[in-house]
């Protein structure tokens, strides 16, 4: 493939018709667009720095913001309150909201956003990233939406124990820090400026401690408006045993801004001495555990141990608050944002949820006509309907509403879709014709190959290049656009392609992916990564979903995974403990079941459906020292014997793809 063809690949979008709209399910509302919701109030009367005593002693601190009347006094009536408990200092918090909220700047920056538009060129990422703020992100983020409070909502911001202006040890969603949003709950009640309804809001951080507080159920916690959240934010430490750069690198900048002065309570003249004797004898909590685990793969965190257990949220305990969970599909946590949304016993329109083609800072990108509002209108929505029994409409729409990849948004009652099948693809030496920068170039069937074959991979550096990185880096290195974020062009260089026929209609893939390999290597560890691409007819691969997984944590939890009839896995679960290691015997055949994230996507005529398969991916999945000397980063094998296959298991909505016949592997379990 000369040079001339490759930029053409790699620089141009894919080709094909508008892409068209399956058929909207029976049942399913329209998509999100509640009743618009005029102000009340015009102008916000803010408390700074107030203390709010926990039980132990600590005292946490944060800002109230209030409706207020053209005077700027504060409004009489009790009102709901939405809190935002965050780790990322209440002070960020007030500058964003003075300048951003408070001046015409945050309009003039909108403005100016929606007219960066490089969509089609190589620069796409860069509107990727800016159109980000006039889709309401960072109002959201912060935790102060002045939408909200113009309607009569009280919002408070408080920092988290150990960090910004609060008291006491940062513990990163620890048994204390969850018990201080229930306290923070009850002391709000006792306001007299409270109607003793609450709700909690925020994305990341904030939106994992609102479905942590939810999950206990707490008296008035009516509503959470949770944005790319986890009911398990561990998983970024043991993904398939390897560790993502996004956790370090955040941990630093957390205890980084923990440091900061608390400038707003040293103007005050109520500066606590506790802060700074709490900052100096806890300047880097949870360091020692962390280069334990980095350099001698042993510790808290080398396994689900009990103190990620304790981090983790069992979401079917959440029986109280409506529940609108909004994730990307390639959000850091989109293994478990629809986890969350599907555990949830509750009524679809009370939980609702919203995937869009995000990462994990995009949320809301792109809001206009045939998407979901702006995230600042939608929170609105979600506490005016549930928190002040406004009739809106918002509990009668979606009740998921899904940025189909490939395709447009859509609505659907559940998610996989209903009508989801499964099928297999199996993975065949037959080159494909379509993939000969890679190190090998296969195809997906739907018949084992006639002959056993060897397809090998060694550890490179391409992946340094790719969607994975964007992914962990939080969406930021989605700036590299077509080239290093969309494509997987440049990782396919050092990868194992398996490449499907182009499917003649419109085919949807709705749900996790698994990916049942036999491997080998000469080493007693390997590192396994893999894509699931959307090829267009001019050879541009489009990443849809990533999986990876250390052989040696291949074994699966029967109880947590989803297992079709014929024996296949169509959402596999690997435990992940230190007693379910499994050895891996040099040069000995091992089976591998490994999850692709869940993700929903539509092949439009003429695309095809490619495997990607790597000896790791550099940065995302890093595993620790130890490991990294274990796998010798020595050359990986697939083995292609048609006696013992290595396939996918594809969710597939709807007819068959691909001229396949399936094998009985209908009718999975309840979805996940």
């Amino acid at each position: 493939m000369g040079l001339t063809t490759v930029c053409s690949v790699v620089l141009s979008q894919p080709v094909g018709a508008a892409p068209a709209t399956p058929p909207q399910p029976a049942g399913a509302g329209p998509l999100l667009d509640p009743a618009p919701a005029p102000a009340i109030y015009p102008n916000v009367a803010v408390q700074r720095d107030v203390p709010v005593p926990m039980s132990d002693g600590t005292v946490l601190r944060g800002d109230i913001y209030r409706p207020a009347d053209a005077s700027g006094r504060p409004i009489d009536t009790p009102t709901p309150t939405v809190l935002a408990i965050t780790p990322y200092s209440k002070l960020i918090s007030a500058i964003a909201d003075a300048v951003y909220s408070g001046t015409p700047f945050g309009d003039l920056v909108d403005d100016i956003t929606r007219s960066v538009d490089f969509s089609g060129t190589p620069f796409n990422g860069i509107t990727d990233l800016t159109q980000s703020l006039p889709g309401g992100i960072l109002q959201i983020s912060i935790g102060v939406n002045r939408k909200l409070i113009a309607r009569g909502f009280t919002q408070m911001v408080v920092d988290v124990r150990g960090t910004g202006e609060s008291n006491g040890v940062w513990e990163f969603l620890g048994e204390r820090e969850q018990q201080d949003s229930l306290e923070v709950l009850e002391w709000i009640g006792h306001q007299p400026w409270s109607n003793g309804r609450f709700g909690m809001a925020g994305s990341s951080y904030l939106g994992i401690n609102s479905i942590q507080a939810a999950a206990k159920n707490p008296p008035g916690l009516d509503a959470i408006f949770p944005i790319v959240p986890s009911s398990k934010p561990t998983e970024l430490l043991n993904r398939g045993g390897t560790a993502s750069p996004f956790v370090p690198l955040w941990w630093v900048a957390v205890n980084a801004l923990k440091l900061a002065p608390p400038f707003q309570s040293i103007i005050s003249g109520r500066f606590d001495p506790q802060w700074f004797i709490d900052r100096i004898t806890n300047v880097a909590p949870r360091l020692p555990e962390g280069l334990v685990w980095l350099f001698g793969g042993q510790g808290p965190l080398a396994t689900n141990s009990d103190f990620l257990k304790l981090r983790d949220t069992d979401a079917s305990k959440i029986e109280n608050a409506a529940t609108m969970v909004i994730g990307g599909w390639h959000d850091l946590f989109v293994n478990s944002t629809p986890e969350v949304y599907n555990k949830i016993p509750q009524a679809p329109g009370k939980k609702q949820l919203v995937m869009g083609d995000w990462y994990h800072v995009q949320p809301g990108r792109g809001a206009g006509p045939g998407t979901p509002p702006n995230l600042t209108d939608l929170e609105v929505a979600w506490f005016d309907h549930w928190l002040a029994g406004v009739d809106n409409g918002v509990d009668r729409q979606g009740p998921v509403s899904l940025a189909q990849q490939g395709g447009t948004w859509t609505t659907t009652t559940q998610f996989p879709r209903p009508g989801t099948d499964y099928r297999r693809l199996y993975l065949s030496a037959d080159s494909s014709g379509t993939a000969a920068h890679s190190v090998f170039d296969g195809t997906l069937t739907n018949q084992p190959g006639n002959a056993p074959r060897r397809a090998t991979v060694s550890p490179g550096i391409a992946s340094v290049c790719s969607r994975d990185t964007a992914q962990s880096s939080g969406g930021a290195l989605a700036i590299l656009g077509f080239l290093c974020a969309d494509s997987d062009f440049v990782q396919e260089t050092n990868a194992l392609s398996f490449t499907g026929d182009p499917v003649a209609s419109p085919t949807q893939i709705s749900g996790s992916v698994n990916l049942h390999m036999i491997t080998s290597t000469p080493a007693t560890e390997a590192n396994w990564t893999v894509t699931l691409n959307d090829v267009a007819p001019n050879g541009f691969s489009q990443v849809l979903a990533t999986g990876a997984i250390l052989a040696s944590r291949r074994a699966v939890d029967n109880e947590a995974s989803v297992r079709l009839p014929n024996g296949d896995y169509s959402d596999v679960s690997h435990p992940e403990t230190a007693e379910s290691l499994l050895p891996v015997i040099p040069g000995q055949p091992t089976t591998i079941d490994l999850r692709i994230n869940p993700t929903d996507a539509v092949l439009q005529p003429g695309h095809r459906l490619r495997v990607n398969i790597s000896a790791g991916s550099l940065p995302k999945h890093i595993p620790v020292l130890p490991t990294i000397i274990a796998t010798q980063l020595a050359p990986q094998t697939i083995e292609l014997d048609p006696n013992q296959p290595s396939y996918l298991t594809l969710p597939v909505v709807g007819a068959t793809p691909f001229g396949i016949t399936p094998p009985d592997v209908s009718n999975a379990d309840q979805p996940r």
